[in-house]
């Protein structure tokens, strides 16, 4: 799953000129697709929804019903500083803490568990589907910078620290853990080691990558 992001930074009109497009601040979007966009402070998301990557709270089995033609706003806060959508999760940052949603079907929520759902829809569990914000598994409180890919997720806190958790085919999160010595992907379905269920810094102060200045993610497929 190929994921794309495009940040527009200050306040710029954003769709149509119209006074209901005006003050969204951070817009990302990926090729399922799907779109979340930042109004002062207030998160919205449009498009797709097949893996509940809205974050809105509904979602059904089927293609047909799970789309959304116009912004649809994300809970009830108004405290959102980043967000980045992914093919089929989305992370964001709410007063530096750390969100996911969307599926968990590889870990990419980092929420500590492969897989489970928070639907009681049929069919959830299948595409391990979490349809609302669920908090990272993480004690840290300060992250400013988040980028979900197609099934590995990465964030930077305010000292400058990259990490990344989800599906490590291929060494792709570049972490020093039990979990990245098989790097290929030979086998399937993906051995449990190769999921990381939670945030784990980039690099080791060993192997001398353990740098602190990460101004910003960007990533391929």
């Amino acid at each position: 799953f190929p994921s794309h992001d495009r940040k527009y930074e200050g306040s710029r009109n954003i769709g149509y000129r119209s006074s209901c497009s005006r003050n969204f601040t951070d817009l990302r979007f990926s090729v399922e697709p799907c779109c979340c966009a930042i109004r002062d402070g207030e998160l919205y998301a449009w498009g797709s929804n097949i893996f509940g990557q809205l974050g809105i709270g509904s979602w059904v089995v089927g293609y047909s019903n799970n789309f959304k033609k116009y912004p649809v706003k994300v809970g009830s806060h108004n405290d959102w500083t980043q967000v980045s959508a992914g093919a089929i999760h989305t992370l964001g940052v709410r007063n530096g803490i750390l969100y996911a949603w969307g599926s968990n079907y590889f870990g990419q929520l980092g929420i500590g568990v492969i897989g489970g759902t928070n639907s009681t829809q049929p069919g959830a569990d299948d595409f391990a589907i979490y349809m609302s914000p669920q908090i990272v598994c993480t004690p840290f409180t300060d992250w400013v910078d988040v980028k979900a890919v197609s099934v590995q997720s990465f964030a930077i806190r305010s000292d400058g620290t990259l990490y990344g958790w989800g599906y490590n085919v291929y060494c792709s999160l570049g972490i020093n853990d039990v979990g990245s010595t098989t790097c290929d992907d030979s086998q399937l379905p993906p051995p449990p080691e190769k999921f990381i269920l939670f945030p784990q810094q980039v690099g080791s102060i060993a192997d001398n990558y353990s740098y602190n200045n990460w101004p910003c993610i960007v990533t391929g497929k």
